[in-house]
């Protein structure tokens, strides 16, 4: 994840980002605001870790799909991950749902393996 997504999507990715790095508190969060470098310090204090190793962990991060608000495009296009396109647009308000057991194996048990 890149420094401008992160600071331009931080209301999208914050729930995201907690659950991630769920040592991290609500004050944490709210203190780093959608700063990389404030976020890899937290990242760094929480976690015991190395700048750098913060820093990549952050740049690895892929968020589930985020969209912004008023994007009318959303139901335009390629299919999204794992959904083909019947001809009827999505609402942005439905859940998106995905494969059977996909959740549980994700970035942040990886993370948890490396760390």
């Amino acid at each position: 994840m890149q420094k401008e997504q992160l600071e331009g999507q931080w209301s999208q990715l914050k729930s995201q980002i907690k659950q991630k790095w769920n040592k991290l508190s609500d004050a944490d969060l709210t203190a780093c605001n959608g700063k990389f470098d404030a976020l890899c310090n937290c990242i760094q204090k929480a976690y015991g870790c190395k700048k750098e190793q913060a820093e990549q962990q952050i740049r690895d991060f892929k968020p589930e799909h985020t969209s912004s608000k008023g994007d009318s495009r959303q139901g335009q296009g390629q299919p999204q991950q794992g959904q083909p396109r019947q001809g009827q647009p999505q609402s942005g308000n439905q859940p998106r749902q995905g494969q059977p057991g996909q959740k549980e194996k994700g970035p942040e048990q990886r993370e948890k393996a490396r760390l």
